[in-house]
């Protein structure tokens, strides 16, 4: 996760704010770069993106930010539609659904969560 997190803020952070230290680095600055992210149509990116610039905790701690930029900027991005997936209501597709996973010859691990999903789902209707 942490690499996914430094590659994501090299790729699109540090490469427009470059070595600037942190408490330099005000609000209009970080949406402006955040806004080039959604421009790529990535806006679930942009507020990801946010979040974790907003991890500035120990910068503030230490004395390096006096605080966190990325607060001012809640609710100025694009918000993230919701995606929602298909699913199966008719009880014999449940019952072929719950046979396939028995079958399934994959990974020993992936086998045990695909058993364990129907166990914990949540049903929203």
């Amino acid at each position: 996760m942490s690499a996914n997190i430094k590659r994501c803020l090299e790729a699109d952070i540090f490469s427009w704010l470059g070595n600037r230290p942190i408490k330099d680095i005000n609000a209009p600055e970080l949406l402006a770069v955040l806004r080039r992210i959604e421009s790529r149509g990535a806006h679930e990116k942009a507020q990801r993106t946010r979040e974790y610039v907003g991890r500035v905790r120990y910068a503030i701690q230490t004395g390096r930010a006096e605080r966190d930029p990325s607060g001012d900027l809640r609710g100025a991005l694009t918000p993230v539609k919701a995606k929602h997936h298909a699913c199966i209501t008719d009880p014999k597709a449940i019952g072929a659904l719950l046979c396939s996973i028995n079958g399934f010859v994959g990974s020993y691990t992936t086998k045990c969560a695909l058993q364990l999903a129907p166990l914990v789902i949540r049903s929203t209707g």
